[in-house]
């Protein structure tokens, strides 16, 4: 079968695609041929010239399926005087009976490609009139992404394909039918330099070999070159066969498009963006590592996450960036300080880049322990004190909650749910303990306080008995007073006349429970013991013959916590 090429081309024009191996076999040429393999170029695609009915036989130029309706080649191929048919599932140009056809309806170049033989910005993009239905024999490829620069280091193995001349001019052009392969090292720019100014590393990449004999050639513009993906080890896309000083000659290798600083170019023209931010991300800290995980992004930017890059960051700065592969999402930071802060975040990245970062957070964390202030008796008020909280989102629960002695029963107070809580009867002899609790996306802590001493019962003065006259003579009334108030309470007196007056210094002792202290009246009686029932007795100055007075004694009990309570005695006496 005979075939004549079409491509325009400049003094020469190179290009090959990439396959799967690793290694360059001895003798493995497309100048020279070697056959590919039907199954390892299922997104390689041929360029024919438009025929009715289409006829892969009118080849010039090569090109990458990138996505269903899309191929990426060489601008200069477009150039041709007729509309552009594309074959793709195709080897064999002999056998391309199960290959899919489709017509070019529409070519994007590079907006800085200019047709003047330099090749700079030498990529553009054809739009398929159909998309192509994908399966074994039709795959898409993905260009390598922005980060894996150590994809085409020099050295890496590279791999290129087409259906070109398999002589190198000035020889008369040989074609085979078989699509052929090529496996080939990517160069520095340096092995490039014989090309001078011409030669852009900003555009172009440099593959081959320095000593020549093996090297794509004409009828391979805009085929594929490929390497392998650093993590995966999946086939990407990191240039199209451009142009080059002859074919397989010394000190001259072959250029390619270097694709991926056209990355904007082409996913923005075929649509695709990067994703968005990861969801639920979270954080499960351990003593200096921390376990990352999170959800898939709502929008994957139309093509699949390659992987993701979680970053860790202490005090601004950033102290480890981690790439993981797409699944399982989630992964293991370690070597970090313990008690030091941490910020995570994780970010997707597709073929079109990397998308924005999303914050990975940890379960909120506290920066002390709850306390319930201050005495927990009947009647008086207990306050939350609350420290801070790392990394909560809303704001925190609380629950007040009554324990047995044990603390092995406590149960939530109905209602008590606010910064203060107020015992009351039913909680007396059992301690209060507070529990704090703050959620996030990671999950939700719960601290809980010391429990308060049992509750106390509320301070009261509680009269025993009827107050009663005991002893009354001339110039001196004695009076006995029962009452009880709790243990280690401080006790003071007011008498006052049955005008409601305080009554003149009381001349006399009073006793508390068999004590005799001196006193006046409106001083201190004095402290009781730990005993709970007491008789107090008062004297002060009377007269045996005066009138018959009601007199008040007012009693006034102070406690430990300065809490006060009253009781008034009435006695009728002779004053």
């Amino acid at each position: 079968m005979r075939r004549t090429l079409l491509a325009i081309v400049s003094l020469v024009a190179v290009g090959m695609c990439t396959p799967i191996v690793a290694a360059a076999p001895t003798g493995a040429r497309i100048i020279g041929g070697a056959d590919a393999s039907p199954a390892s170029w299922p997104f390689i695609a041929l360029l024919a010239a438009d025929a009715t009915p289409p006829d892969p036989v009118n080849q010039f130029c090569g090109g990458s399926l990138i996505d269903r309706s899309w191929i990426v080649t060489a601008a200069h191929c477009t150039f041709q005087p007729s509309p552009i048919d594309v074959f793709v599932g195709v080897t064999d140009l002999g056998a391309a009976a199960g290959s899919q056809a489709r017509n070019v309806d529409a070519v994007v170049r590079h907006p800085g490609y200019v047709n003047d033989g330099s090749f700079r910005n030498d990529v553009a993009l054809l739009h398929l009139d159909a998309p192509v239905v994908l399966g074994p024999d039709a795959q898409t490829i993905d260009l390598v992404a922005p980060t894996d620069t150590a994809a085409w280091d020099p050295g890496s193995p590279a791999h290129v394909a087409g259906w070109g001349t398999t002589v190198a001019p000035p020889a008369a052009s040989v074609f085979v039918d078989a699509l052929q392969t090529l496996d080939l090292p990517i160069l520095t720019s340096a092995d490039c330099a014989n090309y001078g100014s011409a030669f852009v590393p900003s555009m172009m990449l440099c593959a081959g070999f320095p000593e020549g004999v093996q090297d794509a050639c004409q009828g391979d513009s805009g085929g594929p070159l490929t390497v392998a993906a650093t993590d995966s080890g999946q086939r990407v896309l990191v240039g199209a066969v451009s142009w080059g000083n002859g074919c397989a000659d010394a000190g001259f290798p072959g250029i390619y498009a270097h694709l991926p600083n056209f990355r904007t170019f082409v996913y923005g023209t075929i649509g695709v963006t990067s994703p968005s931010g990861p969801l639920n991300g979270r954080v499960a800290l351990g003593q200096a590592s921390a376990t990352v995980s999170w959800d898939a992004p709502t929008t994957t930017g139309g093509r699949d996450i390659t992987w993701y890059e979680v970053v860790a960051r202490s005090r601004g700065q950033i102290r480890s960036t981690t790439v993981v592969p797409a699944v399982p999402r989630s992964t293991v930071i370690t070597g970090l300080i313990p008690g030091e802060r941490y910020e995570f975040s994780v970010s997707a990245s597709n073929a079109a880049g990397i998308g924005p970062a999303a914050v990975a957070v940890a379960p909120p964390t506290p920066t002390g322990t709850p306390s319930a202030c201050c005495v927990a008796r009947v009647g008086k008020t207990l306050t939350a004190n609350i420290p801070a909280w790392l990394d909560a989102a809303g704001p925190l629960e609380i629950q007040w909650q009554s324990c047995g002695m044990t603390l092995t029963d406590c149960f939530d107070l109905a209602g008590a749910t606010a910064g203060t809580y107020r015992p009351v009867d039913a909680d007396v002899g059992r301690p209060i303990q507070l529990i704090v609790r703050a959620s996030n996306l990671a999950g939700s802590t719960t601290t809980t306080s010391t429990p308060t001493a049992p509750v106390r019962e509320t301070f009261r003065l509680v009269r025993t008995r009827s107050s009663r006259v005991i002893r009354a003579k001339a110039g001196e009334v004695v009076v006995s007073l029962g009452l009880r108030t709790e243990p280690r309470a401080s006790l003071s007196i007011r008498v006052l006349d049955h005008r409601g007056r305080l009554k003149r210094p009381i001349r006399h002792a009073s006793r508390i429970g068999g004590k005799l202290p001196g006193m006046r009246s409106g001083r201190m009686l004095g402290r009781l013991d730990d005993r709970l029932d007491h008789n107090v007795t008062v004297a002060f100055p009377g007269r045996a013959r005066g009138t018959v007075r009601t007199v008040r004694i007012v009693i006034v009990a102070t406690n430990d916590e300065g809490d006060t309570t009253q009781r008034t005695f009435r006695v009728r006496v002779r004053l």
